[in-house]
């Protein structure tokens, strides 16, 4: 399951649930709006899984 891409690793870690694993801390500047990106995206789709298990 774990391929070459770190993004469907990512997204096979998210399925389960689980945190993404951290290998490398991310460089200041370029970290702050990666992980700026990421949390929005993080927080849409968490909010769009609740919505569905809610509504299920």
């Amino acid at each position: 399951m774990f391929g070459c891409s770190p993004t469907t690793v990512r997204r096979w870690l998210f399925e389960q649930g689980l945190p993404k694993p951290r290998r490398r801390p991310p460089r200041r500047r370029r970290g702050y709006r990666m992980s700026e990106k990421t949390r929005r995206r993080q927080s849409e789709g968490m909010k769009r899984s609740w919505a569905e298990e809610g509504s299920s």
